[in-house]
C-alpha cells in the first residue's frame, strides 16, 4: 500500500470514529448541560490520543510508561481544555481559575456534568487509542462499520423515546449530518481497506494523466464533503459569529474588489479622472489614472498579476507539502520497526536531505558556470526535457529509437531532435570533437525544444501517458 492511500486510509477511519462518537457526545450533553459538546475540542483529544499512543509504542516501552504517558497527557488537555470552554476570561499563567476549579465548592448535578464532560473527553481520546492500535486491514474495518452503524441506531433509538415519553425536543435534526458522515467516511475506508493490494496498479494507454487528475478530485471531494457534514453542528452554532469574522476580515479587501470589478466592467475609452457624480465620488477619484497608459498599462497588469499568481502557487504548494509531511508524521501507522531506530535517526535523515539538495544546487550552478562543452551533456539534457514531457527514456532503447519516438510526439521538433541525436552518436561511438560553432546550434536546438510555444503539446503528451 502506498504512503498516499495509507494516509487517506487513516483519516477516513478517524473521520469514522470521530462521527459516531460526536454523535453520542453531541446527545448527552444537550440531553444534561442543553448545550453542545465543542468539536474542536473532540478532535483535538483523537488526534493526541493518536499521537500519544504512536509515541507509547516504541522500542522498550514497558506498559507503565504507556499508562503515565497517557495520564499526563490527558490531565493536561482536560486543564486546558476547561479553561477553553469556562474560563477563557481569565490569563491562563493566573491561579484564579485553577482555585475556582478546584476549590469551588460545587453540587451534586454540577459534579455530574463535570464527570459526563471528562468521559466525553475520554470517549474521544480512547478512539485515537484504538485508531493507532487497530488492524487496518479489511475485515476488522468492517466490523468498525457494523458497530458505528448499531450505536447510530440505538443513539436514534433512544433519542424517539425520549421525544415521545418525555416531550422533550433536543436538537436532534444535526444528527442527519453526523449520519451522512459516518456513511462518507465508512464506505470510503471500506474501499481503500478492500483495495489494498501488492499488485501495481496501472491505467489504459493514453488515460494516466486523466487517471490521476479524476482520482485525486474524487478523493478531495469525499474527504471535503464529509467534512463539512462532520462539522456542520459546530458551524450550525457559530453561524453567527463566523458572518461578523467574514464581514470583518472582508472590509480591508473592498478597495481591491472595486479596482478589479472597475478594470473588468469598465470601457476601455473611459479615464476615470474628473468629477463623477454620485456617491461613489471618492472612491473613484482615490482610483486615479495609472502611471503608464495604453497598452504598456495592460501590459504592466499582466505581467504583475502573472508574478503573484506564481508566488501564491508556489506559497500554496510549500504550505501543502509541510502540511503533507505533518500529516504523515502524525498519523502512520504504529510499527516497531519504525520506532526500533535511534532517536536521532529523524535528525540525520533531515542532514541527508538537505546535503543531497544542496549536492544538486552545487551541481545545477556548476552546470550553468561551465556551460556545455559536450554533445553528451546536450542529450543529457534532451533525456530530462523528454522525461518532463512524459516521454521517458526505455533503459533498452537506443538514442535513435528514442530520437524517433520524440519525432512522433513532436514532428515540428524533428529537425532539432536529429542534430543532437547524431551529435551524440558521433561523439560517443566516433570520438568525434565538435567545434565550438557546432556546440553552439547544438544549444539553440535544445532552447527552441523548451520554447513556451510547446508546452501545449507537451502537457497533451504528458496526459496521454
Amino acid at each position: 500500500m502506498t504512503p498516499w492511500s495509507r494516509i487517506l486510509l487513516t483519516l477516513a477511519l478517524a473521520g469514522m470514529e470521530v462521527s459516531w462518537r460526536y454523535a453520542w457526545a453531541l446527545f448527552l450533553t444537550l440531553l444534561t448541560m442543553h448545550h453542545p459538546f465543542p468539536l474542536p475540542a473532540a478532535v483535538g483529544a483523537c488526534a493526541l490520543g493518536a499521537l500519544f499512543t504512536h509515541i507509547a509504542a516504541g522500542k522498550n516501552q514497558r506498559v507503565i510508561h504507556g499508562i503515565l504517558l497517557h495520564s499526563a497527557g490527558f490531565a493536561l488537555y482536560v486543564m486546558l481544555t476547561l479553561y477553553l470552554v469556562q474560563y477563557r476570561e481569565t490569563p491562563f499563567l493566573s491561579r484564579a481559575w485553577i482555585n475556582h476549579l478546584f476549590l469551588e465548592p460545587r453540587s451534586a448535578p454540577q459534579w455530574w456534568m463535570i464527570v459526563l464532560f471528562l468521559s466525553c473527553l475520554w470517549l474521544f481520546w480512547h478512539g485515537g487509542q484504538l485508531l493507532v492500535q487497530r488492524p487496518k486491514r479489511y475485515p476488522h474495518v468492517c466490523l468498525q462499520f457494523d458497530k458505528g452503524l448499531g450505536l447510530f441506531f440505538l443513539l436514534l433509538v433512544i433519542n424517539a423515546l425520549i421525544v415521545l415519553r418525555a416531550d422533550l425536543h433536543l436538537q436532534s435534526h444535526v444528527m442527519r449530518y453526523l449520519i451522512l458522515a459516518f456513511f462518507i467516511f465508512s464506505l470510503t475506508s471500506i474501499a481503500l481497506s478492500r483495495g489494498r493490494s501488492r499488485v501495481q496498479k496501472t491505467f489504459m494507454l493514453g488515460y494516466r494523466g486523466i487517471g490521476l487528475v479524476l482520482s485525486g478530485l474524487a478523493m478531495v471531494g469525499i474527504f471535503a464533503a464529509g467534512t463539512t457534514l462532520l462539522t456542520y453542528p459546530y458551524l450550525y452554532t457559530r453561524a453567527d459569529a463566523l458572518m461578523v469574522l467574514l464581514k470583518n476580515a472582508a472590509d480591508p479587501m473592498k478597495p481591491w474588489f472595486i479596482r478589479m470589478i472597475v478594470f473588468l466592467f469598465q470601457p476601455r475609452n473611459l479615464r476615470l479622472s474628473g468629477n463623477v457624480p454620485g456617491e461613489t465620488e471618492p472612491a473613484v477619484e482615490a482610483l486615479g489614472p495609472p502611471a503608464v497608459e495604453g497598452w504598456e498599462a495592460l501590459l504592466l497588469k499582466i505581467i504583475g498579476a502573472g508574478l503573484m499568481g506564481l508566488i501564491t502557487l508556489a506559497g500554496l504548494g510549500v504550505l501543502l507539502y509541510l502540511i503533507t509531511r505533518l500529516v504523515q508524521w502524525l498519523l502512520r501507522e504504529n510499527s516497531v520497526k519504525a520506532a526500533s531506530g535511534r532517536p536521532d535517526s529523524w535528525i540525520r535523515h533531515l542532514f541527508r536531505i538537505c546535503q543531497a539538495l544542496f549536492l544538486k544546487i552545487w551541481k545545477n550552478i556548476a552546470s550553468l558556470l561551465k556551460g556545455d562543452d559536450c554533445a553528451a551533456s546536450i542529450y543529457y539534457q534532451m533525456l530530462g526535457w523528454g522525461k518532463r514531457s512524459g516521454l521517458m527514456a526505455i533503459p533498452s532503447e537506443t538514442p535513435i529509437e528514442y530520437g524517433n519516438r520524440l519525432q512522433k510526439h513532436f514532428p515540428k521538433l524533428q529537425k532539432d531532435i536529429i542534430r543532437i541525436v547524431e551529435a551524440f552518436n558521433q561523439e560517443t561511438y566516433a570520438h568525434t570533437v565538435h567545434q565550438p560553432k557546432h556546440l553552439i546550434r547544438l544549444r539553440s536546438a535544445h532552447r527552441r525544444m523548451k520554447h513556451i510555444r510547446y508546452w501545449p503539446s507537451r502537457i497533451k503528451t504528458w496526459f496521454r501517458q
